[in-house]
Order: structure tokens, then C-alpha cells, then sequence
């Protein structure tokens, strides 16, 4: 079993219907319009994309606290000025 097949096995136990399809039309020669189709459910009202379409988080809890604190700890709202920012250079973990 080579890579790709030994990847392709592992999408098919583990993947989301998107990784599927997306390794279908990439490296199978199957169809992009599925994988077009797919992406619509990550799709915001704004037109954007988000809704968890980067699975950071899908991990065990090993991976969600350095998840967690690498988003609180390089962007922070700051009202005054109504939009992120990165925080100060003395920022340091929890």
C-alpha cells in the first residue's frame, strides 16, 4: 500500500465529506464540483467562509489548549478602535 492509498484510508475512517472529496478531485481525478458543493456548508452569511472549515480543534484536549492560546494570545478586540489587533511583544502563554 503506498502513500496515497494508505492516506486515502485514512480520510475514508476519518475525513470530513470535504477532505474526502477533495482528495478525490486532487490526486483520484475525480469531480470538483462535489467539493464545491461541500465548501457551501462552511460558507457565512457575510459570503466568507469559516464554521470550523480549518479543524484546529477536532484534536484530543492536548490540542485544544495550545489552539486556545494561540488565538488569545496573537489577536485581541480593542474597542476603542473596533477591530483586532496583535497584542503587545510581552505577551506570554498561560
Amino acid at each position: 500500500m503506498d502513500v496515497l492509498d494508505r492516506a486515502e484510508h485514512y480520510l475514508l475512517h476519518h475525513g470530513r465529506l470535504i477532505d474526502r472529496l477533495r482528495f478525490q478531485a486532487l490526486f483520484r481525478g475525480g469531480p470538483r464540483e462535489p467539493v464545491l458543493h461541500a465548501l457551501r456548508a462552511y460558507q457565512n452569511p457575510d459570503g466568507g467562509f469559516g464554521h470550523a472549515l480549518e479543524p484546529d480543534l477536532r484534536g484530543g484536549p492536548a490540542s485544544r489548549n495550545p489552539s486556545r492560546w494561540h488565538c488569545g494570545s496573537w489577536t485581541s478586540w480593542t474597542p476603542s478602535t473596533r477591530r483586532w489587533c496583535p497584542p503587545p511583544a510581552t505577551t506570554s502563554p498561560p
